[in-house]
C-alpha cells in the first residue's frame, strides 16, 4: 500500500527533525495511528512505530514498523494485512 510507505517515511522524517533539534537525546521513539474510512465503509487502521538512534558521530539509524488492519463492513471479517519493517541508516 502506497499510503503505508508514505506514512512510514513521514514518521522517519519527523523523528529525524526532532532528533536534530535535541542533541542531548541519543534515541527517539514515536508511535502513531492513522484511521481511514473508505467510500465502501471499509475501515483501515495503520499503526506505525519509529525508532531512531544517533551515535556519537552523529550518524542516524532507525527502524519503522507499520501494521495495517483492514475491517470491511460487516461482522467477523477484520484482518491484519501485512506487517512491514524497514531499516534506515544515514
Amino acid at each position: 500500500m502506497m499510503i503505508n510507505r508514505t506514512l512510514a517515511l513521514s514518521a522517519v522524517a519527523l523523528a529525524a527533525i526532532s532528533l536534530s533539534a535535541c542533541k542531548d537525546e541519543a534515541r527517539t521513539k514515536t508511535e502513531s495511528t492513522e484511521k481511514t474510512v473508505m467510500s465502501d465503509g471499509t475501515q483501515v487502521e495503520t499503526k506505525t512505530q519509529t525508532d531512531i538512534t544517533v551515535d556519537e558521530h552523529g550518524n542516524r539509524s532507525g527502524s519503522v514498523e507499520s501494521t495495517p488492519t483492514v475491517d470491511p463492513e460487516g461482522m467477523m471479517n477484520k484482518e491484519t494485512v501485512e506487517e512491514t519493517h524497514e531499516e534506515i541508516e544515514e
